[in-house]
């Protein structure tokens, strides 16, 4: 199997740790992005010529350019994107203030989309030689642990629109061509990650 280049949001811990450490060991190419990149100490160390950490915070347009960019740059092609940049707000939904909230929904809702949005001619282009995997995208639930589900009722809000969201992606921007690019959504049940 011909290496790939995935690039990775929120790779600082849980699963886009763990697709990244997968990916790197599989023998792709991995760009890991994180808001801190000090999180991700050590992991370009394990693979050099492999491995790329690159400082994205999904809310911030430029950087995502930037971003794309600078993978591109060092691998030539980016064949997978893995939107899983996110972060839960845990709480009665009354006492969640419209400012955590929309801050919740610049990431975990429209930081996927300005991603998708963004990848969409790289991933075509790369579909269309054969090779693109296309974009994967995991719900908000995976960012915390808590067995209270009232205090989820904010991401779980936005998990759902993550879920339309997916759905209209994969029958309609995805479906148009060869078919050869495949979208994919995760919606596992909540787990420790050590997030704050």
């Amino acid at each position: 199997m011909p290496a790939k280049t995935w690039f990775i949001t929120g790779a600082s811990s849980g699963f886009g740790r763990a697709f990244a450490e997968h990916a790197l060991a599989q023998g792709h190419n991995v760009a890991a992005t994180a808001r801190q990149v000090s999180t991700l100490d050590g992991f370009a160390a394990t693979a050099p010529d492999r491995a790329m950490i690159v400082a994205l915070d999904v809310t911030r347009p430029a950087e995502i350019d930037a971003a794309i960019a600078a993978v591109i740059s060092r691998f030539g092609r980016i064949d997978v994107l893995v939107n899983n940049a996110g972060y839960g707000v845990v709480g009665a939904f009354e006492e969640t203030s419209d400012i955590e909230l929309r801050a919740l929904m610049e990431t975990n809702f429209f930081g996927p989309l300005r991603m998708s949005r963004a990848f969409a001619p790289t991933l075509a282009a790369t579909s269309s030689t054969g090779s693109g995997d296309g974009a994967f995208g995991l719900g908000a639930l995976s960012a915390r642990t808590v067995t209270d589900h009232v205090a989820l009722t904010a991401p779980i809000a936005v998990s759902v629109l993550l879920v339309g969201f997916g759905l209209a992606l994969a029958g309609g921007l995805l479906a148009g061509g060869a078919g050869a690019l495949r979208a994919a959504r995760l919606r596992p049940a909540a787990f420790g990650q050590g997030c704050a």
